[in-house]
């Protein structure tokens, strides 16, 4: 006969307790994943979305080792050779599920080795849906042809040009042909 533990409670419950605290404010997690070792594993395994900003850009390895079943990938730092390897970084760490990459002000041109590093994790090319840069200041045609090459199930991608306030000048030199090559090679792209 099997004996019975008294107060055991399965992870699976524990994951829709934490799943609908999550839902209120993910923040909420990082309170319980100090009571129990079992609880931050538990917690870890629901976080969705990691914000990288410039003091936690070199945790980022560890970051990626502990939240492997995030979603979405937020960096938002004034950095653009560190943030082009943050991107190679993330190719290599095996993340399984990343459906969206946010880049907030962190370059002045697109991070094309960046980019490339992150299509060579067939994961990441075949779910990424959501590619936001914000901030850039240099983009072109081949630029928006790189991006529909690397990441083919896009289905939302934002970009911004950002104009240097100092001499008025905006690199951008995006034209009709390049947006109608990204729109033949992204068929699942949202038009707004």
């Amino acid at each position: 006969m099997k004996k019975q533990t008294q107060g055991y409670f399965p992870d699976d419950c524990w994951e829709l307790i934490f799943h609908k605290l999550r839902e209120d404010d993910e923040r909420d997690l990082d309170s319980i994943s100090l009571l129990s070792k079992r609880f931050l594993s538990i917690s870890n395994r629901l976080k969705l979305t990691l914000n990288i900003n410039t003091d936690t850009l070199p945790l980022l390895p560890n970051l990626l080792q502990r939240f492997r079943h995030i979603k979405t990938i937020v960096i938002d730092t004034d950095f653009g050779k560190d943030v082009d390897e943050a991107l190679h970084q993330i190719s290599r760490s095996g993340v399984l599920n990343l459906q969206a990459i946010k880049l907030i002000w962190c370059t002045i041109e697109p991070l094309r080795d960046g980019f490339k590093a992150l299509a060579l994790n067939k994961n990441i090319k075949n779910n990424l849906k959501v590619l936001v840069c914000y901030g850039l200041i240099s983009i072109q045609d081949d630029d928006l042809v790189l991006i529909a090459d690397c990441f083919p199930r896009l289905e939302k991608l934002r970009i911004s040009v950002h104009m240097n306030r100092d001499d008025d000048v905006v690199a951008a030199c995006i034209t009709d042909d390049g947006v109608d090559a990204l729109a033949s090679k992204l068929k699942g792209i949202e038009g707004n």
